[in-house]
Formats: structure tokens, C-alpha cells, sequence
């Protein structure tokens, strides 16, 4: 996971940020709130943002690893 993880969380926060200032009544945001019950992601400092962002994701991939699916091998 430490191999993908900082990727795929920038561009999660990339996502958020984009849809914010473009779209901000859109409703598909409201899918995002659900990673970050109760803080404004343009508000919080990065190391939080980050760290709410992996609490959510974690127990995702340990679900996903305990049905079968594994983690990808880093490719050469």
C-alpha cells in the first residue's frame, strides 16, 4: 500500500479541490464528505487531511484482503 497510496490520495484531493471550486453544488461531492465527516478539506492542514484520508481507505483494503483480493506487487 505505501507504494500507491500517496498517488491515489493526490488525486483524490486534486478531485475534491477541482470539483470545489468548479462545481460546488454539485451533488456527487457528497460522496466525498463521507471521507471527511465533520472537516472542511480546504480547511485542514495537509498531514491531517492526509492521515483522515487513510482512516477512511484503511479498513476498505483490509475488507478487500480478507475477500481474496491482494495487494499489487510493485512492477519492475
Amino acid at each position: 500500500m505505501e507504494d500507491y497510496f500517496d498517488g491515489y490520495y493526490l488525486l483524490q484531493k486534486t478531485a475534491i479541490e477541482v470539483m470545489t471550486e468548479n462545481y460546488p453544488n454539485e451533488p456527487m461531492m457528497e460522496d466525498y464528505l463521507s471521507l471527511f465527516p465533520n472537516a472542511d478539506a480546504q480547511q485542514l492542514p495537509e498531514t491531517d487531511l492526509r492521515e483522515r484520508f487513510l482512516e477512511n481507505i484503511q479498513p476498505l483494503l483490509t475488507i478487500a484482503n480478507n475477500n481474496g483480493f491482494e495487494y499489487m506487487r510493485k512492477f519492475l
